[in-house]
């Protein structure tokens, strides 16, 4: 897929968006189906067989490359995260303002 395509900016845009969101939602699921995590107060029933869930990543990694090759096409830009950012948005909407001083380094 060598052919760039040039986008108008709202195209560009909207494009963009759609695949972060594409691929945010699809390494969620990647991270659900090989993630050992060690749950305290839930627990996630492995309910799928290992043979399903070898397909799934197999169709991940599918989209991701796909991904990949749209983004190049379009000349998409990478969104940069930062994970102080990640990590400050998370606590405010887990722990709110109540626990803020406790993660806040001194």
């Amino acid at each position: 897929m060598a052919n760039l395509v040039k986008l108008p900016p709202n195209h560009l845009r909207s494009v963009s968006v759609s695949m972060q969101f594409l691929e945010k939602s699809v390494d969620e699921l990647a991270e659900l189906f090989t993630n050992k995590k060690s749950e305290v107060s839930y627990e996630i029933v492995r309910d799928i067989p290992s043979e399903d869930i070898a397909q799934y990543i197999g169709i991940i990694k599918e989209i991701k490359q796909k991904i990949a090759q749209l983004n190049q096409k379009y000349e998409l830009k990478k969104e940069v995260l930062y994970m102080r950012r990640i990590f400050n948005a998370k606590k405010t909407k887990i722990w709110g303002n109540t626990f803020r001083n406790k993660l806040t380094p001194a």
